[in-house]
């Protein structure tokens, strides 16, 4: 599934930026498959309604991303590459957000698709980075056939009370 994320520049071009996060850490080791490469795309849209679309492409001479252009080159191409890699360093390393459903009847209400009340037990963990996260999970993961626990996807937190739910 793509994601996005969108900005403006000094000169009030409009930037977008698509990508897949879960191949985002692929793109950034600049590593693909025989089968998969993968990509980030940029769209600018300027003040005139001129729409420019590239791709960005790792620039060893210049140690950072930058655009290439598929037709025309915008006329603030520079600031566009500037806000690029801002975006994907947000995309790389913004705050992640874990949300454990504990207790076997809390899990066994998630696994049955039911909204759980006030009374569940849901915990909140909050990390600087996704490979925080990560290494959070795979303790969590090591705790199977010891306690009971469930890690609530995006798509699913509309099953959790509403003070828990991101998007209320």
């Amino acid at each position: 599934m793509l994601e996005s994320k969108a900005t403006e520049t000094a000169l009030g071009t409009k930037v977008v930026m698509e990508y897949d996060q879960g191949s985002l850490d692929m793109f950034l080791a600049r590593e693909g498959t025989e089968t998969y490469t993968p990509s980030v795309f940029i769209t600018a849209t300027s003040l005139e309604d001129m729409r420019y679309e590239g791709e960005l492409v790792y620039s060893p001479n210049k140690g950072l991303y930058e655009v290439v252009w598929e037709e025309d080159t915008p006329e603030d191409w520079e600031d566009i590459e500037e806000a690029a890699n801002r975006m994907l360093t947000d995309a790389c390393f913004s705050p992640v957000t874990v949300k454990v459903v504990f207790s076997a009847e809390d899990v066994k209400k998630m696994l049955n698709g039911t909204v759980l009340d006030e009374s569940a037990t849901v915990k909140v963990y909050d990390f600087n980075t996704k490979e925080e996260s990560e290494a959070f999970l795979k303790g969590l993961a090591e705790g199977v056939g010891w306690h009971e626990h469930y890690v609530v996807s995006k798509d699913e937190e509309w099953m959790l009370p509403e003070h828990l739910r991101e998007d209320k």
